[in-house]
């Protein structure tokens, strides 16, 4: 379905810039499509330097009107400071908050967050729950006399040390117990934006296991 946009007020603000700038038409027309779409998950593919950045913040306004409804940047560190940049042309800079490290807080009274892929799990809680394996204990002829269950023991890739391997809990106690430990869960967020999203195509790793499972609890809206 078609829908309306009053692109004015963004326009209004961008012709404030120095030089002057104001919405392209394909801009306008991304912004429309993805709020016409009916589930609200897109992909932003255009080329470089033709505006992404701000088709997905327009985006991001038009379907967050009101200051409640709050919207999370999730991006390489090194482009924090330009979505900021960006953003400040619509939203005043006392409303938006950059996480620069693990010991930030997310701060209640923000409309923007903008977080950077290698601290986003220090924000929210997986719950693991040990590996085990059966191993059966035999006498000298081979004959199985006991099976014990031992943990299972990987090498930190970081530290290089052997540590347990977990796994996800199905817990739901546990599940609980890890959401309300999380801020990125507690937040509330009703819109996403996740820039450079390749680096989410390793399955395994802790990054795209942490944001896939928050995004499956959460459920934003958009």
């Amino acid at each position: 379905k078609n829908y309306e946009v009053d692109f004015e007020p963004f326009d209004e603000k961008l012709s404030k810039l120095n030089p002057p700038r104001k919405l392209k038409q394909h801009q306008k027309d991304a912004v429309k499509w993805f709020m016409s779409i009916l589930n609200h998950r897109a992909i932003i593919a255009d080329d470089m330097g033709v505006g992404k950045t701000i088709e997905g913040l327009v985006s991001a306004l038009v379907a967050t009107p009101s200051d409640e409804d709050k919207i999370i940047v999730i991006c390489p560190a090194s482009v924090k400071l330009t979505w900021k940049k960006e953003a400040m042309t619509f939203i005043d800079e006392s409303k938006i908050q950059v996480i620069e490290g693990q010991s930030d807080v997310f701060e209640q009274d923000k409309k923007l967050y903008i977080i950077n892929f290698d601290i986003v799990s220090s924000y929210y809680e997986l719950a693991l729950e040990p590996v085990y394996e059966e191993v059966e204990i035999k006498d000298a002829d081979g004959t199985v006399i006991e099976k014990i269950s031992r943990p299972v023991m990987v090498k930190n890739p970081n530290t290089k040390q052997m540590i347990q391997k977990t796994k996800k809990s199905r817990d739901r106690h546990a599940i609980t117990e890890a959401l309300k430990k999380s801020p990125l869960f507690t937040t509330n967020f009703k819109f996403v934006i996740i820039d450079e999203a390749h680096l989410l195509s390793n399955k395994t790793s802790n990054r795209t296991k942490t944001i896939s499972d928050w995004l499956k609890k959460a459920k934003p809206e958009f």
